[in-house]
């Protein structure tokens, strides 16, 4: 949605605040214009907020190898310490198309439970943003687990099944640590992470995307007015430990 509607609303609005009629006091007439532009604001917000969504969790997103000379230097850095990590990697750079375009780079640790992935994001305004996660897929595809240093993930709600923990600005060695011991802890409740292929990086973080987008289907003004809470309020429910977060027993015995 063009942003100068926003700014439109807002000059007309403080244009009619001046402009009282003679049978309303304008005290009183300040308080109605307000609400109304509060409220003319507030469902351009929810329009735009669901238009993102729907550009983001896309039914059909496109994953396009490229050269890498699309890797940027701190995507390149990157993608450099999750090999020395022990991963691998499983796709060539590829740009993936949602709301704003990324270059993502796969990787999978070999006969492992853990893949990765290191991106770069390029918003319509603004620098890029360069970041990265790791995720482990549960045994019968039932649910997963994502590790990420950032609260971006976590603006949306969590599918059922899929859990998040984050650990703000952790570099990728203790990002890695903590999900390790976050997989530990699950496999002491009954909850475990199955082997992961290097072809098939690709596969998994497409069935994410459409496990995401069928919850948000299902529910589009819950997902949006979440998403509007959490990105006002910065609130990150899955901050810290999985096993120290609000509500996981229920959630672990979901998965059982």
């Amino acid at each position: 949605m063009p942003r100068f509607l926003f700014v439109i609303v807002a000059l007309v609005a403080f244009w009619a605040m001046g402009r009282a009629p003679a049978s309303v006091s304008r005290p009183v007439w300040i308080i109605i214009v307000a609400l109304v532009w509060f409220g003319v604001m507030f469902v351009l917000l929810l329009r735009a907020t669901l238009e993102s969504l729907e550009r983001t969790l896309r039914g059909d997103v496109e994953m396009t190898p490229v050269g890498e000379e699309r890797v940027s230097e701190p995507l390149r850095e990157l993608t450099e310490r999750y090999t020395a990590l022990g991963l691998i990697r499983a796709t060539p750079p590829l740009a993936v198309a949602m709301s704003n375009e990324a270059i993502l780079v796969g990787f999978v640790e070999r006969d492992g439970d853990v893949a990765g992935s290191t991106f770069c994001i390029q918003p319509a305004v603004g620098a890029a943003v360069t970041s990265y996660d790791f995720f482990s897929r549960f045994e019968g595809d039932q649910g997963a687990l994502t590790t990420s240093p950032s609260r971006g993930g976590s603006v949306l709600r969590s599918t059922p099944g899929a859990l998040r923990q984050v650990f703000l600005d952790a570099d990728p060695a203790t990002l890695l640590l903590r999900h390790r011991e976050a997989l530990a802890w699950l496999g002491t409740q009954g909850v475990r992470a199955r082997t992961l292929r290097v072809d098939e990086f690709e596969t998994v973080f497409r069935r994410a995307l459409a496990q995401q987008r069928a919850a948000f289907r299902a529910a589009r003004l819950g997902y949006a007015l979440t998403a509007i809470w959490r990105t006002i309020t910065k609130a990150t429910p899955n901050i810290g430990p999985l096993r120290e977060q609000r509500g996981i027993a229920a959630a672990v015995r979901r998965l059982t």
